[in-house]
């Protein structure tokens, strides 16, 4: 974009100090010949420097070195002009002859160049031969007495201008909108990242009631004189219970199955030691190669117990299982507790936290779902589904 910036800029520069009624700008003829030459050099150098970076490999070599070739007799005429009685005009032909030379050279490139490249860059190296074939056309013309000046080289500018004129005007607009489109799409990610992360802090406070937190630390009371053994189990449990959901808060990424269940097992061995007998526990997990968000399952295993098993007298069974269909992996939670009235909004608020949490969890991170179906002093069957498409291995 630079390269393309000092070319035009150069070129109207040029374009400028040729123009009818040009002493507007300086009454000095000297001078409007001498910008009017540096124009034309700086013009063809960056225009040269342009069509350059687009080679590749040898073609890119060569190209190179007409480039300082090119660079070097500009400054050595500058110079000439400046150290002896030499005039800057006096340097054109010289200057000429050896552009002659690059564009030439170029020429060749852009030819072999033109074969071997993508369809987009083509039209790059068609304008390039058109500028080039042009300038030697006036110099040509100018020493054969057809024309003065860059005749040829005005017209070419002049149709290239046009057409980037057009290219700019639609170019413009769809970069508007893909900048809109582009910070649309960052708020929404934003958006996302806040949802997510105040998902997880309701996950943790819905379920990490005080009761749960008092009631564990009560038994561990007891089991320390009737079975320490036990209790330092239930303290291990429990410690990584609280650092799971602590440490979980801030983490977005899928995690594999058997360690979501990791965490589940240290929960359910802190209620089995509450409930003893009276909850039973079955796992029938013949699929675990799988990934879903984390605290996917913990939450609603604790609904299960919390709200099902043990508000039921006498002995309550929790049953935990996976298996994969052709386009998904479901989890199975079912327990034979109370059960409750799923078209009757339940009075307990944290508990439809933490499944709406899970829900909007499995929706964001892998397009998953939760169904929960129930039936009044039968139990509860809750059903997450992890699509085969989103998951990760």
């Amino acid at each position: 974009m630079w390269l393309i910036g000092f070319m035009s800029f150069f070129a109207g520069g040029y374009f400028m100090f040729d123009a009818f009624a040009v002493s507007f700008w300086n009454d000095s003829n000297i001078f409007n010949t001498r910008a009017l030459g540096l124009c034309m050099m700086l013009y063809t150098l960056f225009g040269t420097a342009l069509i350059v970076t687009q080679f590749r490999n040898r073609i890119k070599k060569i190209g190179a070195a007409v480039l300082l070739l090119s660079a070097a007799t500009i400054v050595a005429c500058i110079t000439i002009s400046m150290v002896s009685p030499v005039k800057f005009y006096d340097t054109w032909f010289w200057w000429a002859v050896v552009e002659v030379i690059v564009a030439l050279t170029l020429i060749v490139c852009q030819i072999i160049s033109f074969r071997h490249s993508p369809r987009a860059q083509n039209f790059l190296y068609l304008v390039g031969i058109s500028t080039f074939f042009a300038f030697i056309l006036d110099v040509a013309a100018t020493n054969f007495g057809l024309w003065e000046g860059g005749r040829a080289s005005k017209l070419v500018f002049l149709v290239i201008f046009a057409i980037a004129l057009v290219v700019v005007l639609r170019i413009i607009p769809s970069h508007i909108n893909a900048s809109v489109r582009a910070r649309k799409l960052k708020a929404e990610k934003q958006a996302l990242q806040l949802e997510l992360q105040e998902s997880r802090i309701s996950i943790m406070l819905s379920q990490m009631q005080p009761h749960f937190i008092f009631n564990t630390l009560n038994t561990i009371y007891h089991l320390c004189e009737i079975d320490p053994e036990t209790a330092r189990s239930t303290i291990k449990s429990f410690a990584t219970y609280l650092r799971n959901n602590i440490d979980n808060l801030n983490r977005s990424e899928m995690i594999h199955f058997d360690q979501e269940m990791s965490f589940v097992e240290a929960y359910l061995n802190i209620e089995k030691v509450r409930f003893d007998d009276e909850l039973q526990i079955t796992f029938d997990m013949p699929v675990t190669n799988f990934k879903l968000p984390v605290l996917t399952v913990q939450p609603i295993v604790e609904n299960a117990v919390k709200h099902g098993t043990s508000k039921k007298e006498g002995v309550s069974s929790l049953f935990i299982t996976t298996r994969e269909t052709d386009t998904s992996y479901e989890i199975e939670i079912r327990d034979t507790g109370v059960g409750f009235d799923t078209t009757c909004h339940h009075d307990d608020a944290h508990k439809h936290i933490g499944i709406d949490s899970v829900r909007q969890r499995l929706k964001n991170l892998c397009d998953g779902t939760l169904t929960i179906e129930s039936k009044i002093g039968e139990g509860t069957t809750a059903t997450i589904s992890i699509p085969k498409k989103e998951e990760t291995q």
